[in-house]
């Protein structure tokens, strides 16, 4: 499958008031948790529209095109790295913040 990540669904209640605690609770984080969250969410989301420009300007599968659709499954897999990563650094950030508060 092209795109893991989209293969999640979400089926009861209980998961839709799950993912509203979580983002409550990212709405709470100290100011530079929220800053590296922000900017890791914006990097992967420009990794990931320009791995659809590439899908749309390569038209077609053949040979010469076979490097955009590298260079589109690499930003779709990169963006999830950083997505992780940045996720795991705020919430460092964040529990440092607060073991000092």
């Amino acid at each position: 499958m092209f795109f893991p990540l989209l293969s999640v669904t979400l089926g009861s209640e209980g998961d839709h008031m799950l993912i509203r605690k979580i983002l409550q609770r990212a709405g709470d984080m100290c100011e530079p948790a929220y800053q590296v969250q922000k900017t890791t969410a914006l990097t992967a989301l420009v990794m990931l529209i320009c791995a659809v420009i590439c899908l749309i300007s390569a038209e077609e599968w053949n040979a010469s095109t076979y490097r955009i659709l590298l260079l589109a499954r690499e930003l779709l897999r990169t963006s999830a790295s950083v997505l992780l990563i940045g996720i795991i650094g705020a919430v460092c950030i964040e529990d440092i913040h607060t073991n000092l508060s």
